[in-house]
């Protein structure tokens, strides 16, 4: 399975129809395994810096390989190296729940990013894309997942 730009709009799309059935109002965008942008839509009445934080959110995703509601609380006991992280990556790194890695195989080929409704929603409609297009889950995302309420 490749990973491009007909993959990363159709992520987009699952998402946005995730987010249409719950009635949130949020941006989903998409990166690549180094963080480059791919593709982005923000619903209509959605606030103008969405997709701002959404690509921030999907970029952390890709880079530390794993959800972003992990990485949270990983940061939380070390707030002084994380603050570190994100000014070294100015403008790049957000640590707050809303993204998840996407994976093909044992491999992270991007991140996804959601902003706009509360962050575990924001969550919820990421891993809903995923599920959708028929991507997996590795096992520090299953468990955030299963906290949800989702299985695998």
């Amino acid at each position: 399975m490749s990973f491009g730009m007909k993959q990363a709009r159709a992520l987009v799309d699952a998402g946005v129809r995730a987010a249409e059935e719950k009635g949130y109002q949020v941006a989903v965008t998409i990166v690549d395994a180094a963080g480059n942008f791919m593709w982005s839509g923000r619903m209509d009445g959605t606030k103008f810096v969405a997709p701002d934080i959404a690509r921030a959110k999907a970029y952390t995703a890709a880079a530390f390989r794993q959800s972003t509601a992990v990485l949270e609380e990983k940061a939380n006991p070390k707030p002084v190296f994380y603050t570190g992280v994100q000014v070294v990556h100015a403008g790049h790194i957000a640590i707050g729940q809303g993204a998840l890695p996407v994976w093909i195989g044992d491999e992270v080929v991007g991140g996804i990013g959601v902003s706009g409704a509360a962050p575990q929603e924001d969550e919820e409609v990421a891993a809903a894309a995923l599920e959708a297009e028929g991507y997996s889950f590795p096992a520090a995302d299953v468990a955030t997942r299963a906290a949800m309420g989702h299985s695998r």
